[in-house]
């Protein structure tokens, strides 16, 4: 069943590139890179996928231009497209204008082990650098203003290290937190062992534990919310306690946390219990979120839902 999921998985990936590549649009070559102009005006342009038959991604160390010439103009390149460096293995240099990288940009590409983003950058997608081998440590600017969810999940990453004059995020330990709100926003997936959100925090973030590996997670007793699937795939999770403080748990909170034998909410929260290892709203009409799959056929069959559940979020 493993071996079927992955092979899916593939499939579904190479089929999304794929379609993705028939999409894409460029305007100009120059050498192996394909380029957009965004702005005429400005002479902008946009780093977008190779266009080449059965591109398999660059390799080895490649710098970006600052500007590239075409027409007898120069254009900055400001920024990445999505799947740009899907699938490759390089150690890269990035171009000092670089604004943005977007969604997938490094999606599945082996980079250096250090990442360090220029000073221009503004704005980093959704699953910029997912699934990115190698890669142990990025470095944010304080430039960076918009950091996207699952930015950030690769297996090797320790740590975020985050400028100390960036307005918009910091980072303590190697772990990223919003300056805005008392919020955690992602935990490095290569740490194991237990690990202690700071008692300052309100706000676990929406995908901020993205299988991680971590045995034991211990929330402060100044925790007021859960996002969106901020445990998903704990998949070694197995301690969890949900402080009386906590208001707000939102679905999917802890999906696919399979050895999550371990789950209570403190007797004294006034909003959710915990039933058959579930989570569910106090008077027990809401399954709020589950440890297993909610994509089943027959979610009766796994989940021991008690009589008188109305509601599964």
């Amino acid at each position: 069943d493993t071996m079927k999921r992955i092979i899916i998985y593939l499939v579904a990936m190479t089929f999304a590139y794929q379609l993705h590549a028939q999409n894409s649009e460029y305007d100009f070559w120059d050498g192996d890179f394909c380029y957009k102009i965004l702005s005429e005006a400005d002479k902008t342009v946009e780093l977008v996928q190779n266009q080449t038959p059965c591109w398999y991604g660059y390799t080895g160390k490649i710098t970006i231009p600052d500007s590239v010439e075409y027409n007898g103009n120069y254009y900055q390149v400001i920024s990445f497209g999505s799947y740009v460096f899907y699938g490759s293995d390089i150690s890269i240099k990035f171009p000092k204008g670089l604004r943005n990288i977007a969604d997938n940009c490094f999606y599945g590409a082996s980079l250096q082990s250090i990442v360090v983003l220029p000073d221009s950058l503004k704005t980093i997608g959704r699953q910029a650098f997912f699934v990115a081998p190698g890669v142990t440590k990025i470095i944010i600017p304080a430039s960076v203003e918009y950091i996207s969810i699952k930015a950030f999940s690769c297996e090797t990453l320790d740590s975020v290290i985050v400028d100390s004059a960036n307005q918009y995020y910091k980072s303590i330990d190697g772990v990223l937190y919003s300056k805005i709100e008392p919020k955690i926003l992602y935990f490095p997936k290569a740490r194991r062992g237990s690990f202690a959100v700071p008692d300052w925090v309100t706000c676990i973030g929406r995908t901020a534990f993205l299988g991680s590996y971590l045995s034991s997670i211990i929330l402060p007793n100044t925790l007021k919310t859960i996002e969106r699937s901020a445990f998903l795939q704990c998949r070694y999770l197995s301690n969890l306690n949900i402080p009386s403080s906590v208001e707000d748990i939102q679905g999917g909170a802890i999906r696919c946390c399979y050895v999550l034998s371990n789950l209570s909410v403190d007797s004294l929260n006034p909003r959710n219990k915990v039933i058959e290892n579930m989570i569910y709203t106090s008077d027990g009409d809401t399954l709020v979120s589950a440890p297993l799959p909610t994509l089943v056929s027959d979610a009766s069959d796994i989940l021991k839902i008690p009589q008188g559940t109305t509601v599964i979020e």
